[in-house]
């Protein structure tokens, strides 16, 4: 059995909420957390000085480190999750609780599944309070397990269900913290993660509770969900898409399963649906399902479409205003 340091680490971020880790930190006293702990604090002022304070009364394990007020919340991660030793590790927002007593099986599933990147539970909101107000449970959807990586995509698209949260091995987060600087918004970025890990591997989820998550927002959320970027920038909703999706198609074509199905179809041609003037990319045939429509050879494209050969990238612009009428006839047969 590995020793507590080196199986497993957690990490807290916090940004100017001292009575939110003084909460938490007391409660991982309280459970008597002997894994290592690593508060990753960017408060400034009486703040800083408060989680000092807090942090050198614990008897936990832990380590404060402390980083510019001024970095963003995925940077500060990064970083933090770059210099982790152990083999797994995990995020816990500086007001929620993680329950503890789940950790070691949670461990003991990765340990004898090598398959599996992340393990974790449900997930219980509840609302702040004198009291301890459970809400109702969050995420509780089964286990991804399949075998093919963009299947894995597919299914917690279909159903999504964040996994940042979830005991992931240390390895997976740090390969997945780079191409996050790919994307801007917090939305794009928290796909992002989740998409790069299912590539990674496999997602248990115990049924039994493993986190309660704090039902305020932990951060200002104006233009954070998908329907208020379609709603205010549309067009900056679909580049952060399409930022995403190359980042996703790139992960993909590196997958050794995918590489295998790329030398069986390298030679298959597809047309793909995308709202871009122009674009490159080569992409395995059997993962442009996620992402595009295919098109049988002689029928017109659907409006902004460019061809996509697997193994040779390719450049075509977007189709012109004369392809409207069999743009038409073509919606029309899919309509049948």
């Amino acid at each position: 059995m590995a020793s507590l340091r080196s199986r497993y680490t957690l990490l807290i971020p916090t940004f100017n909420r001292p009575a939110h880790l003084r909460s938490l930190l007391g409660y991982l006293s309280a459970r008597r957390l002997e894994y290592p702990i690593r508060v990753l604090d960017s408060s400034s002022g009486d703040a800083l000085s408060q989680n000092r304070q807090t942090v050198s009364r614990t008897a936990l394990d832990i380590v404060h480190d402390i980083y510019d007020a001024a970095i963003p919340v995925h940077k500060k991660i990064g970083l933090a999750v770059a210099s982790v030793e152990s083999t797994y590790c995990s995020l816990c927002a500086d007001d929620d609780v993680l329950f503890t007593d789940e950790l070691n099986a949670l461990l003991d599933v990765l340990d004898a599944d090598p398959r599996l990147v992340i393990a974790h539970g449900y997930y219980v909101n509840f609302k702040p309070g004198e009291d301890f107000d459970i809400w109702y449970t969050d995420y509780s959807a089964p286990s991804i397990v399949a075998e093919d990586a963009l299947k894995r995509i597919v299914e917690q698209m279909s159903d999504y269900q964040a996994i940042f949260y979830g005991i992931h091995r240390t390895g997976t987060m740090q390969a997945i913290q780079p191409p996050v600087d790919r994307v801007k918004s917090l939305w794009a970025k928290e796909l992002l993660t989740s998409t790069l890990a299912l590539i990674a591997g496999g997602m248990y989820r115990a049924p039994r509770y493993y986190m309660a998550r704090n039902t305020n927002p932990s951060i200002a959320t104006e233009g954070w969900h998908p329907h208020q970027f379609f709603a205010m920038e549309p067009a900056e909703l679909l580049r952060e898409y399409a930022d995403y999706r190359a980042v996703a198609l790139e992960h993909l074509a590196a997958d050794a399963r995918c590489l295998r199905e790329r030398r069986r179809d390298q030679h298959a041609p597809l047309l793909v649906r995308f709202g871009l003037r122009s674009a490159r990319i080569e992409v395995p045939v059997h993962q442009a399902s996620l992402f595009a429509e295919r098109v049988e050879p002689g029928e017109p494209a659907l409006d902004h479409a460019f061809p996509l050969r697997v193994g040779k990238a390719v450049e075509t612009p977007v189709h012109t205003a004369g392809d409207d009428e069999a743009a038409g006839k073509r919606l029309a047969k899919l309509g049948r």
